[in-house]
């Protein structure tokens, strides 16, 4: 009987995400290979065992898992919250100590993963580097 290698996961997963919310969905249950589809920071995913080109990821980068589980945590203190939003001058300067910043790629940032406009939103959510506070 053959071991499968540490690092690799016996399913491939893809995560839909759609105004109606976020779906997974298995494909090729027992497959050694991962199913095609979205790296965790955009793009197409990597085939598996390949090196990501020198430069492109930080060590921090989230997984696809670690955003998902980052998201579950951050919607369940908004409905904590009562689903209070912050007021919109707090919401601008937060986008915009977020614009300029190294980690943000279009409208997302690189360490934690979040749509930065719609997390800007969120009363106890605060930026990874600290740039905007709870």
């Amino acid at each position: 009987m053959s071991q499968e290698p540490q690092d690799s996961f016996p399913y491939g997963v893809a995560l839909e995400v759609g105004t109606d919310g976020i779906r997974a969905t298995a494909a090729g249950a027992g497959s050694a290979q991962p199913s095609p589809g979205v790296g965790a920071r955009g793009g197409e995913a990597p085939p598996p065992g390949a090196a990501a080109p020198a430069g492109s990821e930080t060590p921090s980068s989230p997984t696809v898992w670690g955003m998902a589980a980052s998201f579950a945590g951050a919607m369940a203190k908004f409905a904590a919250s009562g689903f209070r939003t912050v007021d919109a001058e707090t919401h601008q300067v937060r986008v915009e100590r977020c614009a300029q910043c190294e980690h943000r790629r279009e409208s997302r940032c690189t360490l934690c993963g979040c749509f930065i406009d719609k997390k800007a939103w969120l009363p106890l959510e605060d930026c990874p580097l600290g740039r905007w506070l709870v």
